[in-house]
């Protein structure tokens, strides 16, 4: 593994609270040559012992941020639907006026363009609540994905189950996964950068 990567993954778990021995353990085994799925499996047991470690010696604190976290997410989410309409027939009509797209590529560009201009709300959500706990992101994360995902199974049934609304099945995923990529990855961004120091708040 290059050691750009081994750098990146140490700072990554520095940040989130890992513990050092098993840096320096893991370090020492992907220059030893291990494959990257095993450094990927190793790296999330450990962001996972760094969760556990969290909430036991902080759990007050940790409680906090993830309350702090679903507050902030829910305001977003309910200005953001207040005034998505607006938004997506401004996004489709300066598409509209540029590029002549047909109805399903005009509805796949509005809703990804969507899901990137909410990417900074994200982002400042995962700056916040990285500040006020080291993992509460991770799991913010983790639960708010687990909460979306029957949502995202009702709205694929009809395209999976029935013929007729089959070609909708391929917008959908573009959609949910442009959808879900942007939420988690802006997150978790605001988080490490909000954890740059490796420490949050006292």
């Amino acid at each position: 593994m290059p050691s750009s990567d081994r750098r990146a993954s140490a700072s990554l778990l520095e940040r989130f609270g890992a513990d050092e021995s098993l840096i320096g353990d893991l370090i020492e085994q992907q220059r030893a040559g291990r494959s990257r799925l095993w450094v990927w499996r190793q790296l999330a047991g450990a962001l996972l012992g760094a969760v556990v470690r969290d909430i036991v010696d902080h759990p007050v604190r940790l409680a906090f941020a993830l309350l702090l976290a679903f507050v902030l997410r829910y305001v977003a989410l309910a200005l953001w639907t207040t005034f998505e309409p607006r938004i997506d027939l401004a996004i489709g009509g300066v598409v509209g006026d540029v590029i002549p797209l047909s109805r399903v590529l005009s509805v796949i560009v509005v809703g990804c363009a969507n899901a990137i201009l909410i990417t900074p709300v994200w982002f400042a959500i995962g700056f916040v609540v990285g500040r006020s706990s080291r993992s509460a992101s991770l799991l913010f994360v983790g639960v708010a994905l687990a909460i979306m995902m029957p949502h995202v199974a009702r709205q694929l049934g009809p395209a999976i189950a029935f013929e007729r609304f089959r070609w909708l099945l391929p917008v959908q995923l573009v959609l949910f996964g442009t959808w879900i990529g942007s939420f988690a990855l802006s997150t978790l961004a605001g988080a490490v950068c909000a954890l740059r120091d490796g420490h949050e708040l006292a």
